[in-house]
């Protein structure tokens, strides 16, 4: 899937140790599944994560790097975290 336009490139530097820890610790949080089911059938959601899709997710209790940067596109669950250089990337196909 091409990136949308508009988003932000990942910021470096790259640690690839760092981000998998990381990228394990968000993926392997069940609350993490739960905030994506929720994304994608509450609206109220949606703009909250729109709004601010960092403080969202945390608000959830899953662990954000500090030096993530969160992205969510309403009108369809579209979540990037990217962090150290590379990018997790969540959508509904």
């Amino acid at each position: 899937m091409p990136r949308p336009q508009g988003l932000t490139p990942p910021k470096g530097p790259k640690d690839s140790d760092k981000f998998q820890r990381a990228a394990g610790k968000i993926t392997n949080n069940p609350k993490f599944a739960e905030a994506l089911k929720e994304l994608d059938n509450n609206p109220q959601a949606r703009g909250e994560a729109a709004k601010d899709a960092k403080g969202y997710l945390k608000k959830k209790g899953i662990e954000i790097p500090d030096e993530a940067d969160v992205e969510f596109i309403e009108g369809s669950v579209y979540v990037r975290i990217c962090f150290w250089g590379y990018c997790l990337v969540f959508y509904d196909a």
